[in-house]
């Protein structure tokens, strides 16, 4: 089940609690490309991005299941 009030909408992941600075979260998030897979309230708040393309811009991260290590990644731009 989906926490609405401390996860990001669909389509972000919340990476600030990797970073910090003086003690307190910087508002860091990650997506596919172009946003692929992120709601329409977040594609709204943006403007003159390219439409996702979900052949081309789609993202895979396959994690080995028993010892939690990427056996593949995907590349970041």
């Amino acid at each position: 089940m989906r926490d609405e009030v401390s996860c990001p909408p669909d389509g972000l992941l919340d990476l600030s609690v990797c970073r910090k600075m003086d003690g307190n979260s910087l508002p860091i998030y990650a997506s596919a490309p172009h946003l692929l897979g992120s709601t329409d309230a977040v594609l709204s708040r943006l403007q003159g991005l390219p439409q996702a393309d979900p052949v081309n811009d789609k993202s895979v991260l396959r994690i080995e299941p028993v010892v939690y290590v990427e056996i593949h990644r995907p590349t970041m731009n």
